[in-house]
């Protein structure tokens, strides 16, 4: 039985420590603020300072389909690009279910001005 108690307790040690390993990563990760935000800010003026990282088109052609489907596809692809803000080109209906919406995405560092929003 002493083996089978050492055995527990090795484990739970190893256990222990990696779990706060683990803690010790996320919470220095979430204090680092490199990544982008869950969702890019949407903004009026192209962002003084900032990473243009080109266009993005949201679309929804379902019906009933609205203007915000189509906005949050474009706010999905600009996250897929690590966008942080995003501007709005042009949104609008295209034929008679079609919803689009363009716009171009940046990232911006942490401290950039935001002007406008």
């Amino acid at each position: 039985m002493r083996y089978g108690s050492r055995m527990a307790k090795t484990f739970f040690r190893v256990a222990l420590v990696t779990v706060a390993a683990l803690a010790l990563c996320s919470t220095q990760r979430a204090q680092a603020g490199d990544g982008p935000p869950s969702e890019p800010l949407e903004v009026k003026y192209a962002p003084a300072g900032c990473t243009n990282l080109g266009e993005v088109k949201g679309s929804c052609s379902r019906n009933p389909c609205g203007p915000e489907i189509a906005r949050k596809d474009a706010l999905d692809e600009a996250r897929k690009l690590g966008a942080t803000h995003l501007k709005t080109v042009w949104a609008g209906r295209y034929g008679a279910y079609t919803e689009i919406y363009k716009g171009m995405a940046y990232r911006c560092p942490t401290t950039a001005p935001v002007q406008g929003k």
